[in-house]
């Protein structure tokens, strides 16, 4: 009987044991998913504020410039931009720091 009761103690301890160590695993996972979310939504919205800031600051600055087909870049510490100037329309590009496509915008050239 003291066999019987000492096994099913073990086992109980076990158990525990293992939905413990799952449990603790599911929160590892979930804070790692957490804080991977969070730095993806601050990268969007760092991007977003570069491309606003090329749109305010320097469009009307390239729009003076002479068309040139080959792409032209503006760095930053969190991305840069790239864009060219086509007759018809200036194309540019918002790359995060990683170097990884954020969005491509075309704005129509008015000069």
């Amino acid at each position: 009987m003291d066999s019987t009761k000492k096994g099913s103690t073990i086992v109980t301890v076990l158990v525990g044991l293992a939905l413990l160590m799952s449990l603790f695993m599911i929160m590892v996972k979930s804070v790692r998913y957490t804080s991977s979310a969070k730095e993806e939504m601050t990268e969007y919205y760092t991007l977003r504020i570069m491309g606003e800031l090329f749109l305010n600051r320097y469009l009307s600055e390239i729009r003076t410039q002479p068309v040139n087909p080959n792409y032209q870049t503006i760095e930053y510490n969190v991305g840069k931009i790239r864009y060219k100037i086509d007759s018809e329309k200036i194309i540019y590009e918002v790359y995060t720091s990683k170097q990884k496509l954020y969005r491509r915008y075309q704005v129509m050239n008015e000069k």
